[in-house]
């Protein structure tokens, strides 16, 4: 999967330039949100696309989840595994694109989409078919930049067509009966390129 970068099949070169150095890009620890979703969860099968080096993943694998994940960068598989490594737990990571990985429909207990930014061609195709690995009542978690995050500068894609609206989102996930969905301002700290005041979408909702 992409974010930043465009066309799809330069995201590896993209991802691999940016997660090259030994620290870790979006540090270690998990993105505040999937946290406060997982907690009050049973842990079951969590499916992670755009897992970068994964944090997010190693946090959910440490309460009990079985994970799949996958990244375009070989970098962020490597950084991943050796973060699951100094935690004591597995992780099953793949290096591949979304069209490479081969995607059982129904088996997944929870969906979590951590700022993976995708242009508007892609995104509601992409969306959708993760979505359908969700088992009837799985949970799907989200966050991801607003179109208001530009003029705050504190991370996310330089590209508009990469930023969403509240009302695209729940278009994109009409199999979702969402909980919690809205878009709201608020500090994140996630290593070195998310850092302040952010404008973000969160969603939370279970497959009907």
């Amino acid at each position: 999967m992409t974010t930043e970068s465009d066309p799809e099949l330069h995201a590896g070169v993209f991802w691999d330039q940016r997660y090259r150095d030994e620290a870790y890009a979006f540090g270690t620890e998990p993105n505040d949100w999937f946290r406060e979703c997982l907690e009050g969860l049973p842990a079951g099968r969590l499916l992670l696309p755009g897992e970068g080096e994964g944090r997010n993943a190693v946090h959910a694998a440490r309460h009990g989840w079985r994970v799949d994940a996958f990244d375009p960068s070989a970098h962020g598989q490597r950084k991943a595994g050796l973060l699951a490594r100094q935690h004591g737990v597995e992780i099953d990571y793949r290096c591949c694109l979304l069209d490479a990985f081969r995607l059982e429909p129904g088996v997944y207990d929870a969906l979590g989409i951590i700022f993976l930014h995708l242009p508007s061609t892609q995104r509601t195709p992409a969306y959708r078919h993760l979505a359908k690995a969700l088992k009837p009542g799985g949970v799907l978690i989200a966050e991801l930049y607003s179109k208001d995050q530009p003029a705050l500068g504190t991370g996310g894609p330089p590209d508009p067509d990469k930023l969403y609206s509240l009302d695209c989102l729940e278009t994109d996930f009409p199999d979702i009966d969402f909980r919690v969905a809205r878009q709201c301002r608020r500090d994140i700290h996630e290593g070195c390129l998310h850092q302040g005041p952010s404008s973000v979408i969160q969603l939370f909702g279970h497959k009907t």
